[in-house]
């Protein structure tokens, strides 16, 4: 018998991905439409705007393939397309009908190749202060 491969959380994939995207000064933003939340507090969050569906992370930058920026729904190593939800797809739909680039994202690493590769945005080494490395 063998042992099922353990992959980081969704959550672990995230804080690894936006902190590459700091390391190399690239614009972001997380939408806190998820988790648990006291009904009172989910009311209020609806009032204000926040939709069940919308990708875990919008890339600001503006490029040929992306001009409106990328969405990126985040989800574990080893996720499967079962794993995106109902709404998740209706968004993701949505917004590519309007001209926005879109994607799903398998962990951390797939969410590079696809900003680097697919949608062509440079990477630059930054240390901490934000100054690129030699």
């Amino acid at each position: 018998m063998t042992e099922k491969t353990r992959y980081p959380t969704e959550q672990q994939e995230q804080v690894a991905f936006v902190r590459w995207m700091r390391r190399n000064g690239i614009p972001h933003f997380a939408v806190p439409n998820g988790g648990l939340r006291r009904s009172k507090t989910a009311g209020s969050l609806r009032s204000a705007g926040v939709v069940k569906g919308v990708p875990d992370l919008f890339v600001c930058v503006s490029l040929a393939k992306a001009p409106h920026g990328v969405w990126i729904e985040m989800k574990r190593q080893g996720s499967r397309a079962s794993d995106v939800s109902p709404d998740q797809r209706q968004w993701i739909a949505n917004l590519r009908a309007v001209g926005h680039a879109a994607e799903v994202a398998a962990g951390c690493e797939d969410a590079k190749r696809i900003l680097v590769e697919a949608y062509g945005v440079t990477v630059f080494d930054l240390d901490a202060q934000g100054r690129r490395k030699p």
